[in-house]
């Protein structure tokens, strides 16, 4: 006998909610285990430049980084607008390494210039953005090789007398990890949630009526 007919309680709900439970335990490990740190082999983008991010110097080299894998992905289709916004972006974070006079003539060149003028510094820009950006890309694949087995998918013991500066990459680039697969789990979990929910809603039979119920309803009918 199915355990939502005793007593004439409907158990669907019920049911439904403890289906959703397991969907988010079942569905929440199948997430942490199927995202990889690697694609094809090597270290993927993404956790090559969430692990630039984890062990840059502060948030102003963090924000760097963010701008200049913005700039490195804008294609040559972007608009005019668009290149404006970003350089006026980069004028902004520059006032730390370039002299105001030179800024302020780098913004008037943005702002009154053709747009031939405007993607000609953008492009100029653009350049420089990928160069430094890919050259922090390499600096950090090679760092974790040092510290990343990929063919056991697994870090390395780091050696006791390990440099200071290889311990905290080695601490950053597992915490960076970590956290690449705890949000695709919370994704895989709440979508496998609602899917067993609504199974075990529709796989529980309605309840039939207590017999005092079902005797008031043949007495209105």
């Amino acid at each position: 006998m199915s355990v939502n007919a005793v007593n004439g309680t409907d158990n669907r709900g019920r049911n439904a909610a403890i289906g959703a439970g397991v969907g988010l335990v079942g569905g929440g490990a199948a997430g942490y285990f199927t995202k990889s740190i690697l694609k094809d082999g090597n270290f993927s983008d993404e956790f090559i430049h969430k692990t630039m991010l984890a062990t840059a110097a502060d948030d102003s080299a963090r924000d760097n980084l963010k701008l200049s894998k913005k700039i490195t992905e804008m294609g040559d289709d972007a608009s005019v607008g668009k290149m404006k916004k970003v350089l006026n972006d980069v004028m902004e974070k520059s006032n730390k390494f370039v002299a105001e006079d030179q800024i302020e003539a780098t913004k008037k060149a943005i702002a009154e210039g053709s747009d031939d003028e405007v993607k000609s510094i953008f492009n100029g820009v653009k350049t420089a953005a990928e160069t430094i950006y890919d050259e922090g890309k390499k600096v950090v694949s090679d760092t974790l090789e040092t510290v990343y087995d990929k063919a056991g998918k697994k870090f390395k013991e780091l050696p006791q007398d390990a440099a200071e500066e290889t311990k905290k990459f080695f601490e950053a680039a597992k915490k960076t990890a970590r956290n690449m697969k705890i949000k695709p789990a919370a994704i895989y979990g709440a979508a496998a949630a609602v899917v067993a929910g609504l199974i075990g809603y529709a796989a529980t039979p309605k309840a039939k009526p207590a017999e005092g119920e079902a005797s008031a309803e043949k007495a209105n009918a």
